[in-house]
């Protein structure tokens, strides 16, 4: 949203006039188009999303990197594991262009569950779902949920997160029963612990998120090795860099190694 508008006004009055012109513009646009389509996605879930998020979503940059990704790179044998479902939109597009069977999606935050349940629905789509985190053993784990449902993550964001207690499925038995073809990840951080444990297996396609300001240069360096190391190349088209913040990759192998 252009601020230049609030430039002029004190500090102190800046941000909380941004904040609420768009707030009354989201009002406005969910009252004008209350179930907004994005490639094809019904999403009738608006009234229960923060500002940020149905901004991206009415702006249509939501989720807009993964998807060039799967428009570009999705084929109909694949077999799709997303990691980190959000509100279902990505695996609610996948199944309709392989097929419901073929996507298993995984969200650690159940209050998103109902949300989840009604984006499929709307799309007449029912992928896959678990609620939990994967990680390398079987167990339970602390998630921190933030207002903006994509900043929640295992480690405590910010003192508003609200802690919640939520199960641990095995990472590689999870990969084996599934035999992914193309792995979706986007965990706010937690994609080190799992790229350290990870059996690729059949995976011969990886779309990530990872998230610099979070990790740190060297650990988002050593994910790209082990990566690296296991047949993936980086596709440079298909990816991009916020310096600093997070870099959004799209990798690919010929085979599994």
């Amino acid at each position: 949203m252009n601020a230049h508008w609030a430039s002029g006004l004190p500090p102190f009055l800046r941000w909380r006039a941004i904040h609420w012109a768009q707030h009354l513009r989201i009002m406005w646009l969910k009252y004008r188009n209350p179930e907004p389509d994005l490639a094809g996605i019904r999403i009738p879930v608006m009234q229960a999303l923060s500002d940020n998020i149905c901004a991206a979503i009415y702006d249509g940059y939501y989720e807009k990197a993964e998807l060039s990704t799967f428009k570009s790179k999705l084929e109909k044998s694949d077999t799709v594991l997303e990691i980190g479902a959000g509100i279902g939109f990505l695996s609610s597009y996948c199944a309709s262009q392989i097929g419901s069977e073929r996507v298993f999606a995984y969200e650690a935050n159940p209050q998103l569950e109902p949300l989840i349940r009604d984006v499929y629905s709307a799309n007449g789509v029912y992928p896959h779902l678990k609620l939990g985190v994967l990680g390398e053993r079987a167990g339970q784990a602390k998630f921190y949920v933030t207002k903006d449902f994509w900043a929640s993550s295992l480690s405590r964001p910010k003192a508003s997160s609200q802690e919640l207690i939520v199960p641990i499925y095995p990472l590689n038995e999870e990969i084996r029963r599934i035999k992914p073809t193309f792995l979706l990840m986007d965990i706010e951080g937690g994609e080190y612990d799992l790229i350290k444990a990870i059996d690729f297996h059949a995976i011969r396609k990886i779309s990530v998120e990872l998230h610099t300001d979070v990790l740190g240069q060297a650990r988002i360096d050593e994910i790209k090795s082990i990566m690296n190391d296991a047949g993936f190349l980086i596709d440079n088209k298909l990816s991009s860099v916020i310096s600093g913040v997070k870099e959004v990759l799209f990798l690919e192998r010929e085979a599994p190694i």
